[in-house]
């Protein structure tokens, strides 16, 4: 009969990508190896610090459109109720 209590665990792999790539980067300039050797130490160490400007740059542009459609309802919303205040409505008795 099987153990019907038992759990199980997901092993998984996460490869660092952009950590591996900046260690290649190092050792090459380092060793003097290829164009990297010629390349700036702001983009040699590129790999570890680009990705998190990029998430910022991402958040930043998604509050800003946020923003941009919160204005805009706003406007929206304001000639709404300036139209509504200037129409007549016509009763009959």
């Amino acid at each position: 009969m099987a153990d019907t209590n038992s759990t199980v665990q997901k092993v998984t792999f996460s490869f660092p990508f952009f950590s591996v790539l900046g260690i290649i980067f190092i050792t090459l300039k380092l060793a003097g190896i290829g164009a990297v050797a010629n390349w700036s130490w702001l983009w040699v160490l590129s790999p570890f610090w680009l990705p998190i400007v990029v998430g910022v740059l991402v958040v930043v542009a998604v509050l800003l459109v946020i923003l941009v459609l919160a204005i805009i309802t706003q406007i929206i919303d304001h000639f709404a109720d300036k139209r509504r205040k200037n129409t007549i409505t016509i009763t009959k008795r």
